[in-house]
């Protein structure tokens, strides 16, 4: 958002509705096709204020270029015909017509925060930082561009700098909401969570209505670990905006966290249903059935998750122990047996690998084309593939491992275990990457089987 985009220095903006105000613009154009401009140049200024006010930039813009035919030394105008390009995204316009404002009142800080923002569009942000210092020390307190300053470093992600301004702001206009969640935003980013939450409560008592003021307290409530009150914000923020999935998914993990696991249900279906191709939200929904002992409906959310989500070894480990629970051993061992696989792949993915050339094949290019079968279930072909392929690398551990997890796949233990063996004896270091993996799958009573066997 910008906030020294627009111009603020108009009284009584809330006297007119639409209709009035397209009356005004009409009797301002009569007035000009008549020639009458320079004797009602009060008038064409309080319509060009309301342009401004009611969102009518191309109107504006012509009453501006009307009255600069009669007036063309006048720097208010120069700066209003800079505003209302800016508001139509004609960045080069602006440019000059605020350089033309300022030649005729250099020290107008009006047209320095509204040039500010022209820079800032055309991405040119040291000048932009630059004519809002100016400002500010034309009027130390001008909040307009103590503003500005604040939400350029933020966007910069200096947020230190960016707080100093935001406090700066609320210290001379306590009611200034927008500061107030910014301030609670940068705060937020720099891990002073409690300072934070204090300024996004501000900004609620402010701006009640705002969802995205609840939902940001929420989270920061979860930084803090206060997860009854990050529940309540949340909750706010969904009634405040239904379609509002993040606040729904929030909600979930804050009561997933506390063993809430009904209402952590509740809250991920209200979230698959807004977006059903969340494959964390239908996760974690697996994951709450799974507290309540549905194992069946966890499995079938698992299922959904790993349908957008393939490589989840998460899903995959967690799908294997629901399995288990309901007495299904071979599909918990495949779960388990993908997960792994899941995890040799991500592990394996970046290495450096011997590339010499065997028959115009590398090692990795081997790997990629073993991983294709076996990431879309074609464990036989995969297998002829590493058969043919073990006589050209039999000194590498990753194919082993592979064929290690598909005889797993199939249910050969014995002959899984050896070649798990055999990958190890060859890199000891195949054990330390998976630790992440075993460590989840120690509750399975039946990977612990497998393990301790070797």
């Amino acid at each position: 958002m910008e906030f020294f985009e627009d111009y603020n220095n108009f009284d009584n903006i809330n006297e007119f509705d639409e209709t009035d105000v397209e009356q005004k613009i009409e009797r301002a154009k009569e007035i000009v096709e008549n020639g009458e401009t320079l004797f009602n140049l009060n008038f064409i200024e309080d319509v060009i204020h309301l342009c401004m006010d009611y969102d009518y930039p191309e109107e504006g813009l012509a009453l501006v270029e009307a009255a600069l035919e009669t007036i063309s030394y006048n720097s208010d105008f120069w700066q209003y015909k800079g505003v209302f390009h800016n508001a139509l995204g004609e960045y080069e316009e602006a440019f000059l017509a605020f350089e033309k404002s300022l030649e005729l009142n250099a020290n107008d800080t009006e047209t320095l925060i509204n040039f500010a923002a022209t820079h800032e569009n055309l991405g040119n942000i040291p000048a932009a930082v630059e004519l809002l210092e100016r400002a500010v020390e034309i009027e130390p307190n001008n909040v307009d561009a103590l503003m500005g300053l604040a939400v350029v470093n933020e966007k910069k992600g200096e947020y230190e700098k960016a707080v100093e301004y935001f406090e700066k702001v609320v210290s001379i206009d306590e009611k200034y909401a927008e500061a107030w969640y910014e301030l609670g935003f940068s705060l937020e980013n720099l891990g002073r969570y409690e300072n934070s939450e204090k300024a996004y409560k501000r900004y609620i008592d402010l701006e009640p209505e705002s969802y995205f003021g609840w939902y940001n307290r929420g989270i920061v409530m979860l930084q803090l670990g206060n997860f009854k009150e990050a529940i309540d914000n949340f909750e706010f923020a969904a009634v405040l905006n239904k379609s509002f999935s993040s606040a729904h998914f929030n909600l979930g993990i804050a009561n997933l966290t506390i063993g809430k696991y009904e209402d952590a249900a509740e809250a991920f279906v209200k979230t698959v249903q807004i977006d059903p191709k969340d494959d964390s939200a239908w996760y974690y929904l697996g994951k709450s059935y799974y507290g309540m002992k549905k194992y069946g409906e966890a499995i079938s959310a698992f299922d959904r998750a790993l349908e957008l989500q393939p490589a989840s070894n998460e899903a995959y480990i967690d799908r294997g122990k629901a399995k288990e629970k309901i007495g299904d051993m071979y599909g918990a061992l495949s779960d388990f047996n993908k997960a792994l696989l899941v995890s040799v792949i991500e592990e394996t993915e970046g290495e450096e690998l011997n590339e010499e050339k065997t028959e115009n094949t590398t090692l990795s290019g081997v790997l990629r084309g073993i991983d294709s079968e076996l990431s879309a279930g074609n464990f036989g072909s995969a297998l002829n593939l590493i058969g043919f392929f073990e006589t050209l690398y039999p000194d590498a551990p990753e194919i082993k491992l592979r064929k290690s997890l598909i005889f797993l796949e199939y249910g050969d233990l014995a002959q899984g275990i050896d070649s798990l063996k055999a990958a190890l004896k060859l890199n000891k270091n195949l054990l330390v990457k998976l630790k992440g993996t075993l460590a989840a799958l120690k509750e399975s009573e039946l990977l612990k089987k497998l393990i301790d066997n070797k």
